[in-house]
This record gives C-alpha cells, sequence and structure tokens, in this order.
C-alpha cells in the first residue's frame, strides 16, 4: 500500500481536529504537502481533495469583494480556483527550496500563508486586466512539459487581439506620458479624477499655478486622442453619457462645441460648477464630445493603471506587512488617495478575514455588547478630539475617535474617517488580530469595510457615511462584536 493512503486518511482527521479544537501541529499533512512538492501525483491529488474546500471559501470571497469596475463575479469562481491550483504548481516547479522549507515543519500556518497570497494575487492579477482579457496560464513558466503531477494542462489559446490591444494600448500611453508633470496628471486627473487644483496641491514644486496644470492636462489629451497609431477598444460604443431627461435641448446640432477636451475632462470628472455644466448639457456637440472623451478614458484606466498603480504582488506585500521603510510608505501614500488600489486593499483585506478554520471553530465565543448612540456624542470632527472608550470587553479594549473628511451630499454627511486603537488591560497593545469589520446596520445593501490592526494595535476605515455602524472584531478565538455605533451628526 502507498505511504500516501494513510497520509491522507490521517490528514483528514488532523483537519477536524483543527477545525474542533484548533489544533495546529498537522504532521501528517506536512509529510503529504512535502510529498505532493515531491511532485507525487497522489499526494497532489490528496491535497486538493482535502483543501479545496478551504481554497474555494477564499476564492469565493475574493470574487464577492472584488471591484465592480473589474466585472469579476461568482461565475468566475471554478477558473480561478483552478488558476490558483495552477499558480502554487508553478511556485513549486520555480521554487523548489523555499516551497518545501514552508512545510518543514507540522505547523501548516506558512503553508497556508502561501495558498492565501497565491489566492489574492490572481485575483487581483484578474481585476487588472481589460474586460474580455484572456490570459494563457499554460504558457512557457520554465517547467516545460511538466505542467503538474495530474499531467492537466489548459490547452493552448491562439493570440487574442485583446491582447494585442493591450500592447499597443500601453504602448501609446507610454509614449507620450513621459514627463512627471504628465505622469502626475495621468494618475491624478485621468486615472482618479481629482480636480486640476488637488493636483496643484499635491505637486507645488512641479507645477507653478492652476493654468499650468490645466494646460498639460489639455496638450497631454491633445497628444494622446490625435495620434494616428490609437486603438479603440470595442467597449467604447457601448459607454453613453446620460442627460437629464427634463433638460431642454436646442434643435442646432451643428454647432460646435465652445470647450476644450480639459474643460470636458473636468465636467466628466464632476469638477465644474453649475453654470458651465448646464451649457454643456444643452449642447448636443459637448454631449457627445464629453460622451466621447468619457469614453476613451474608460478604456485607457486599466492601462493607465499598469503605468502608475503598485504591481499586484507589491500591492499584496503592501497589505500583507511585507514592505518596509521607505518602500511602505510609497505605497501607502498611492493608496490613500487611488481609489482602485483602496478597493483592492479591501477585497484582500476580506479574503484575510476569511477564518483559518474550515468550518467555525467551537472554541471561537462571541462576545455582543449593546451601545447607545450617545456613546459617540459629541463627534469629533476634522481632526478634533482624541482616542477614548467606547466600551470595555472581558477582553480587549476598543478606543475610538472619528473625523469629518468631506461635505455634505444628499443631506448626509459622506467621507467620515474612523480611528481605532485596541488594547488589553495594562495598556499592553492588541496586534494579534485577524480582521476588523464596519457593517452599516441602517442599509443592508451597503458594502462591508474590512481593515486589520498594524503593529501597534492601530486601525483605519476610511470613507464612511455618517450612520448607524456595527463592528466585529475577529481573533484567532473570538469574535466580538459592537452593535449601535453611531459616527456623524443626527440627521
Amino acid at each position: 500500500m502507498s505511504i500516501v493512503t494513510p497520509l491522507c486518511a490521517e490528514c483528514q482527521k488532523e483537519r477536524k481536529l483543527f477545525s474542533e479544537r484548533g489544533d495546529k501541529q498537522s504532521p501528517a499533512c506536512a509529510a503529504l504537502w512535502r510529498l505532493a512538492f515531491a511532485k507525487d501525483e497522489n499526494a497532489w491529488g490528496c491535497v486538493q481533495a482535502i483543501f479545496e474546500p478551504w481554497v474555494k471559501e477564499r476564492c469565493r470571497v475574493a470574487l464577492n469583494h472584488a471591484p465592480q469596475i473589474s466585472g469579476l463575479s461568482g461565475e468566475d469562481l471554478p477558473d480561478v480556483i483552478q488558476d490558483v491550483w495552477h499558480n502554487l504548481w508553478r511556485y513549486v516547479v520555480n521554487h523548489p527550496t523555499g516551497a518545501l522549507d514552508v512545510v518543514q515543519d507540522d505547523d501548516l500556518s506558512r503553508l497556508i500563508g502561501l495558498i492565501k497570497t497565491t489566492v489574492k494575487n490572481r485575483v487581483l492579477e484578474l481585476c487588472r486586466k481589460p474586460r474580455g482579457y484572456e490570459d494563457d496560464l499554460s504558457e512557457d513558466d520554465g517547467q516545460g512539459d511538466d505542467d503538474g503531477p495530474s499531467g492537466k494542462r489548459k490547452p493552448p489559446q491562439p493570440d487574442s487581439p485583446v491582447s494585442e490591444l493591450w500592447l499597443d494600448t500601453v504602448a501609446l500611453l507610454k509614449k507620450h506620458i513621459q514627463t512627471a508633470k504628465e505622469y502626475s496628471i495621468a494618475e491624478l486627473i485621468f486615472l482618479q479624477g481629482m480636480k486640476p487644483q488637488d493636483v496643484l496641491d499635491l505637486h507645488p514644486k512641479q507645477f507653478t499655478d492652476i493654468d499650468e496644470v490645466n494646460q498639460t492636462k489639455q496638450t497631454l489629451l491633445r497628444r494622446i486622442r490625435g495620434d494616428t497609431a490609437r486603438q479603440k477598444s470595442a467597449d467604447s460604443a457601448s459607454l453613453h453619457f446620460r442627460l437629464d431627461p427634463d433638460a431642454e435641448v436646442p434643435m442646432d446640432l451643428f454647432e460646435a462645441c465652445p470647450f476644450d477636451e480639459g474643460v470636458l475632462l473636468d465636467y466628466v470628472n464632476g469638477h465644474v460648477g453649475v453654470e458651465i455644466r448646464t451649457a454643456i448639457e444643452r449642447s448636443p456637440a459637448c454631449v457627445q464630445a464629453a460622451a466621447a472623451l468619457q469614453a476613451d478614458i474608460e478604456v485607457w484606466r486599466p492601462y493607465l493603471r499598469q503605468m502608475v498603480c503598485p504591481a499586484g504582488e507589491r500591492l499584496v506585500a503592501y497589505q500583507e506587512r511585507r514592505l518596509t521603510g521607505t518602500d511602505y510608505l510609497v505605497v501607502d501614500q498611492h493608496v490613500q488617495r487611488c481609489p482602485y488600489c483602496h478597493a483592492e486593499i479591501q477585497m484582500l483585506a476580506a479574503v484575510d478575514a476569511v477564518s483559518t478554520e474550515p468550518q467555525p471553530s467551537l472554541v471561537r465565543r462571541l462576545y455582543e455588547f449593546i451601545f447607545q448612540p450617545a456613546t459617540m456624542s459629541p463627534v469629533p470632527v476634522l481632526g478634533e478630539g482624541s482616542y477614548h472608550t467606547i466600551e470595555r470587553t472581558p477582553q480587549i479594549e476598543l478606543l475610538v475617535r472619528t473625523t469629518r473628511t468631506g461635505g455634505r451630499t444628499g443631506g448626509k454627511q459622506r467621507n467620515w474617517m474612523l480611528f481605532g486603537r485596541l488594547r488589553y488591560e495594562g495598556d499592553q497593545q492588541v496586534t494579534q488580530v485577524e480582521a476588523i469589520i464596519m457593517q452599516d446596520i441602517e442599509d443592508e445593501d451597503a458594502p462591508e469595510f474590512s481593515t486589520t490592526v498594524d503593529e501597534h494595535g492601530a486601525f483605519t476605515i476610511k470613507g464612511l457615511d455618517a450612520g448607524l455602524y456595527r463592528i466585529r472584531i475577529l481573533t484567532a478565538t473570538e469574535e466580538i462584536i459592537l452593535r449601535e455605533f453611531r459616527i456623524g451628526e443626527a440627521y
């Protein structure tokens, strides 16, 4: 009888004990993974069967929290799971020593971390591809014909016209976006939709005044859009700009739009005054020009992200706190202002928030505390106020303060930021936290905000509407739920 058979049975028992009691020592599972990493096909099939539910759950959570713009959905789950196993095997082939190192002892924590990182990297990679883009995982990756212990390989695919478009568009943008000023315009206005004044405030040494910002923006737009090599995605034709249905539209369809590309882009980004917005929306020529410009910007954004956003693996390393020093600060500064990267960080944090156990652990205890809205009144705003305790559990004390970072929208205070800090009795910092999840109680359709603590036990949650929230603190052994936690002014 093969040694794999008894190891497989024993590994299943160990995973059950881990689910029930949290036992971290898994000698049979570790031995089974060592055989799998040594290219034993039976061992690989066994670990896939045992750990597939664990991988599937993390892939499912990642897809559920993927930014909407990515176009990913639950229908992609089977392909993503297959890709994760393929990428894991590719890592084993390309880094045999490192792969065996993660299973050198009986604690599977490092292996679990490797698989989780593989899930994050793959889903993040898919998030950043233009819709309709297909990449082929069966391409040469240094392992020749040995594509896995099962011998299964994805069938070769013909060259995709979308992949050609990817290369052409990246080359086009790199051709015209070269100086530091142009990179700032591309990142902050084209990609992130900021105001010209925001660019000047962030880069006062690059631009002398707001006129130079606007001139650089307009010149760059005209150069890119006027290039004869410019390619448009087929999706562009499907992007339409919607006018107010009650707006009065003049009949003169041949009148030229009096506004240049720079003004139209500010209009598309929502940064023009009422007078200019009304004038644009009353002109069919301006509406058509704005729609065409909006379509171009939407097509460029995935390619701009490749140029100005941290690479996917670097963003994962940032989220997992594997970056240090200047590298961490550079990525952190970008993430704080980039809505796309920030949304991806939320997705990665959601993957971490899934409990390590395949099933809910019997040792996890649930504490529920009911808070009155008055515990957060008055709310400190604009950076005023200091940390104060909102409640103390038998184990953990939670201190918070809030700051208002934006104005009103639709009668509601928006863009609140919550700063929190966890500590034990005796002021010892709490750093072993799987996730902190914040839910809007009054809006069931609102997305969850998920984060974790830093090395000081502190955390930050941004972009909150004023309202009533519930906070969940997940540790390895407990789930602490805080209810009726109000942020912002009454409305």
